[in-house]
């Protein structure tokens, strides 16, 4: 008996979700490798070392989260990553609500200061960086769109 072809569809979405998955952790590795042998041959520059291998981190955090959208598409069957990503970004905007509360609560108002003070609580923005005020802007668009504001 052949097999559905939503199934095969599936399984081929999955198998490329897999696929991507392979690459990263392989990225992974090698910059773990490499990172080392830096730290070995030049120990007193590990500070600027580890400054650039925490710059390679932002961009594996950016691929961790495609391949994590993707995999959400398939779990709740939306029709693609447009749909997905707002979605997140709704459930990222509500999640917000208590710690721009507290924030606001000690005086700060504008988007730069916001940003500021989620920086310095090590608050991440939804894409585990740092906040500047157009990220804090369109937080507060977003709230705003969706009756939290």
């Amino acid at each position: 008996m052949a097999p559905k072809k939503d199934n095969v569809q599936v399984e081929k979405k999955e198998n490329g979700l897999s696929h991507e998955k392979e690459i990263i952790d392989s990225w992974k590795t090698r910059c773990n490798v490499m990172k080392r042998s830096l730290l070995k041959k030049f120990p007193h520059q590990s500070e600027e070392i580890e400054k650039v291998f925490n710059d390679l981190k932002e961009f594996e955090l950016e691929a961790a989260g495609e391949v994590m959208m993707k995999k959400y598409a398939l779990e709740k069957n939306a029709h693609n990553i447009g749909d997905v990503q707002k979605r997140l970004a709704d459930d990222f905007a509500r999640k917000m609500g208590r710690p721009l509360d507290e924030v606001r609560g000690q005086g700060v108002f504008s988007t730069r200061k916001i940003a500021e003070k989620f920086n310095e609580l090590g608050i991440k923005s939804q894409k585990g960086g740092l906040w500047s005020h157009s990220a804090v802007s369109g937080l507060l668009r977003r709230r705003k769109e969706l009756g939290l504001e």
